[in-house]
């Protein structure tokens, strides 16, 4: 009897710990593969807080912080464009960005405020 339970208890030790968060983990892929930047006025030089940023190619977007700074992080390998939305600014779209895996690509954006 005790050999049973021990067997069962061993075998659920090793079921559960092949799972991560739902999945198995050679499922799991791990990418540290990001682009990151920072929007600012065209004019000023100063850092815009709240610009949307999108990554087009996928569906994320994000919105800068208080210094302008924003971020996309593991991002799936691929082609992409950064475009930009904001109140009293001209909209921007980056040219394309070909992300590798493991690559952090740096992006940083001038907007030009609306006439």
């Amino acid at each position: 009897m005790k050999a049973k339970v021990l067997f069962i208890a061993i075998g659920l030790f090793i079921g559960l710990s092949s799972f991560k968060g739902g999945k198995r983990a050679a499922d799991v892929v791990d990418f540290n593969t990001s682009i990151s930047g920072v929007v600012l006025d065209e004019v000023s030089g100063e850092a815009l807080v709240g610009v949307e940023v999108t990554l087009e190619g996928s569906n994320l977007t994000t919105y800068t912080d208080f210094d302008g700074k924003f971020s996309f992080n593991e991002v799936v390998p691929g082609d992409y464009k950064v475009s930009t939305d904001y109140v009293s600014y001209e909209s921007t779209e980056s040219t394309g960005i070909k992300l590798n895996q493991d690559e952090m690509h740096t992006l940083n954006l001038s907007l030009r405020a609306a006439k």
